[in-house]
């Protein structure tokens, strides 16, 4: 029993540190910080009985296990507090994520891009980096739904929300800026590795419409992209150099993705 518990804590620590790392929770270190310490008890408690040092009394004064004993039920009566923070936690994250997220495209929402922008800039403060930024539009996208309706524009974001995240790193950012506009937030990249970045999504998307019976309107997307300085620049004159390069892409024709300085044509 002393072997499977030990396992168990164990396993519950391993867990801990996934939550740390994956989710960023706090209460993961709680967890690990209490249930390490039973996970070596109960290893411990199984040694003393393999080499029969263990005696029928959980409480005996003369017996090597009793400071074990008391020790595991301290941690025991505290591990109850540690789930049930962790649980209050994990709720209040999702809480805020829904709060921050589009629904209908599970990107970024206004809010949640201004504040991870807010911490992209607090991030770079004395590290400057080179950022740079995407402004998708979905081209055709009112004539598509004036022909087959809201739900196949519901469908077509939907498609692009997917293939756009199969492109980007975990570190990149994907928002819904409003109706058929997206931005896609680089760190660390240059325009020119933006521009790569604007036509796997443009191919990616390509190739999920593929699979899209109704092709009387072929949307397509048109790209903006705008470079800075993390450190240096205000993320609000990217963003505008980025839409001033959309409307540029637009202007042109669509279906491109279009620097100020320099176009890269379909």
């Amino acid at each position: 029993m002393s072997v499977l518990a030990a396992c168990c804590d164990a396993a519950v620590v391993r867990e801990g540190l996934h939550l740390m790392r994956r989710e960023r929770l706090v209460s993961g270190a709680v967890l690990i910080g209490l249930f390490a310490p039973t996970a070596l008890l109960f290893s411990l408690r199984a040694h003393f009985a393999a080499t029969g040092q263990l005696g029928p009394e959980l409480f005996a004064p003369n017996e090597p296990q009793l400071w074990l004993a008391i020790t595991g039920t301290a941690f025991l009566l505290l591990r109850g507090s540690a789930l049930l923070l962790l649980a209050t936690e994990r709720n209040r994250n999702a809480l805020v994520s829904l709060a921050q997220r589009d629904s209908l495209t599970g990107a970024l929402n206004r809010t949640g891009l201004e504040r991870s922008l807010d911490r992209l800039a607090a991030e770079a403060v004395g590290r400057p980096h080179s950022i740079a930024l995407l402004l998708i539009d979905i081209d055709h996208f009112k004539q598509l739904n004036d022909t087959h309706g809201h739900a196949a524009g519901d469908h077509i974001l939907r498609l692009f929300a997917e293939a756009a995240r199969g492109e980007l790193r975990a570190s990149d950012v994907l928002a819904r800026q409003g109706g058929d506009e997206f931005v896609v937030v680089l760190p660390h990249l240059t325009a020119a590795e933006a521009i790569g970045v604007a036509n796997r999504i443009r191919a990616a998307f390509g190739r999920a419409l593929a699979g899209w019976g109704e092709a009387t309107v072929q949307p397509t997307l048109s790209n903006g992209i705008g470079q800075g300085d993390a450190a240096r620049d205000p993320l609000d004159t990217v963003l505008q150099q980025a839409d001033e390069a959309l409307y540029r892409s637009e202007r042109l024709g669509r279906n491109r993705v279009e620097l100020l300085s320099t176009a890269v044509a379909s």
